[in-house]
């Protein structure tokens, strides 16, 4: 996966009085002048479900994930005259009005599943970060590939699922000052459904207490920990 696409997840949050006309921006404005560097395959945003969000600091309310064709275009996208245009618009037109980045993350894939019905435009996600203790990474990955995915891939309203790597952990957010690596998880695992009625399902279902049992064997041992879960 050395070469292959890498995402960068970028959380925002913006003022209640200011929330229509900044959400109206970012879809019609700033995203697609953010596509135009050819670089980039595509675009999504997401707006969080406060009661599903679990993430320490608190998690911002909207994600945007962008997925770029390699490590070469983030290089190129960061160094970009389109990057320039986007992040002045939104400093010159935003940042005064209480709009500020909470997370600028990238990750690259470590495997990818995808579920009985797959779908190329999810309508939901479950983004679940997490640690392991150091020395474990080889037993932790075989386990969560192997297993526990496999075991909440069962349910069958799930669509897809990917696991991902932090790509930088040294220097996570490239461009953004102030950040520090210490809030992002190592490991990002997507979940794909295509109804928040599908994710409220396997909240419930007896796939996720069969495969979290088995995830607390790691975590109650100190061995893991999780990070985010959010939807």
């Amino acid at each position: 996966m050395a070469n292959g696409p890498v995402i960068m997840v970028m959380g925002t949050e913006c003022l209640p009085e200011t929330e229509e006309a900044w959400s109206k921006w970012y879809s019609e404005k700033h995203v697609p002048d953010v596509l135009k560097f050819k670089g980039i395959n595509k675009a999504t945003r997401y707006q969080i479900r406060p009661a599903e969000a679990k993430t320490e600091p608190p998690c911002p309310k909207y994600v945007a994930i962008y997925e770029f064709k390699n490590w070469q275009a983030v290089e190129g996208y960061n160094n970009s005259p389109e990057r320039q245009v986007a992040v002045k618009d939104w400093n010159d037109n935003w940042v005064n009005k209480g709009a500020r980045l909470v997370w600028r993350i990238y990750y690259e894939p470590i495997k990818s599943w995808r579920g009985d019905a797959p779908t190329q435009h999810p309508r939901v996600m479950i983004i679940v970060g997490t640690e392991c203790q150091p020395g474990l990474d080889e037993e932790w990955n075989k386990w969560y590939n192997e297993r526990h995915v496999p075991d909440v891939l069962k349910f069958k309203d799930m669509k897809n699922a990917a696991r991902y790597k932090i790509k930088n952990p040294t220097d996570p957010a490239i461009g953004v000052a102030g950040e520090s690596s210490a809030q992002y998880p190592t490991y990002l695992t997507i979940y794909e459904f295509d109804s928040t009625q599908a994710v409220d399902d396997y909240d419930r279902s007896p796939e996720l207490a069969v495969a979290h049992e088995d995830w607390l064997s790691w975590v109650n041992t100190g061995r893991a920990k999780l990070v985010w879960r959010t939807c």
